[in-house]
C-alpha cells in the first residue's frame, strides 16, 4: 500500500467514525473518541475495530452496543465518500490546541514514562465492569484538583493512554494526579483490593525495569 493510499484510508476511517459516533456521543466525547483513534488505531484494518470500541466504551452514557456500532461502521465504510461527514481533522487540531499542548513538540522524560508504565498497568487490570465507574469518578475528582488546560490534558491522557499528555506537568502535579487515581481506585474497588493491585503493579514494574521502579518512588 502506497503512502497516498494509506493517507486516503486513514481519512476514510476517520470520517466513518465521525459519521457513526455522532449518533451516540456529544461533541466533547466525540472528539475524545477521535483522539483515541488518531493516537492508537489509525491505519489499522477497518475490520479490526474491537479493541478501539473497547477503549472508548466508557464514553457512552449507557452500555455500548458494540455489535451495532461495528455493523454501522462497516456499512458506512463501503459508502461513497459524499455520503460521509466531512473529515473532522480540523476539529481535532483545534481540540489539541485548546488543550495547550503540541503532541509533536513535547516529549515526556524518563520519570514521566515510568509513571505512565505504572498507570497503564493499573488501568489494564481494572475489570471492564468497573472501568467506566472508575473513569467517571476520576473525571469528577480531577475537575476538583486541576483546572482548564491541566484538566483537559489529564483527561485526554486517561482516554488515550498516551504519555505525551504528561510531559508538561512537574513532579508535584503528577504526584497529585497519582493520588487522585489511588483514591478513586479505593472508592471503586475497596481499599484492600486497591492496595493489593497497586502493590502488585509496583512490584511488577520494579521486577521488569529496576530503573523505572526507582523513578516512580518520587510519585508514591
Amino acid at each position: 500500500m502506497t503512502q497516498s493510499t494509506q493517507d486516503q484510508q486513514q481519512v476514510l476511517q476517520r470520517r466513518a467514525i465521525y459519521t457513526v459516533l455522532q449518533e451516540w456521543l456529544n461533541e466533547d466525547k466525540l472528539l475524545e473518541a477521535l483522539l483515541v483513534f488518531e493516537e492508537h488505531h489509525q491505519g489499522k484494518p477497518s475490520i479490526a475495530m474491537h479493541d478501539y470500541l473497547t477503549r472508548i466504551g466508557h464514553l457512552f452514557e449507557q452500555k455500548m452496543d458494540t455489535k451495532l456500532i461495528r455493523r454501522r461502521l462497516m456499512e458506512v465504510l463501503v459508502r461513497r465518500s459524499n455520503d460521509l461527514a466531512p473529515d473532522p481533522l480540523p476539529l481535532l487540531q483545534k481540540a489539541r490546541a485548546n488543550a495547550g499542548i503540541d503532541l509533536f513538540d513535547v516529549q515526556p522524560n524518563q520519570n514521566q514514562l515510568a509513571l505512565h508504565g505504572l498507570i497503564s498497568e493499573l488501568m489494564r487490570n481494572i475489570p471492564i465492569a468497573q472501568r467506566k465507574q472508575l473513569h467517571e469518578r476520576l473525571a469528577r475528582q480531577l475537575k476538583q484538583r486541576f483546572v482548564n488546560g491541566s484538566y483537559d490534558r489529564l483527561a485526554q491522557y486517561l482516554i488515550s493512554d498516551n504519555p505525551l499528555f504528561l510531559a508538561s506537568f512537574d513532579d508535584t502535579a503528577l504526584r497529585d494526579f497519582f493520588t487522585v487515581i489511588y483514591v478513586a481506585c479505593c472508592e471503586i474497588l475497596g481499599p484492600v483490593k486497591a492496595d493489593q493491585w497497586f502493590g502488585i503493579a509496583v512490584q511488577q514494574l520494579r521486577d521488569h525495569d529496576a530503573a523505572a521502579g526507582d523513578r516512580i518512588n518520587r510519585y508514591l
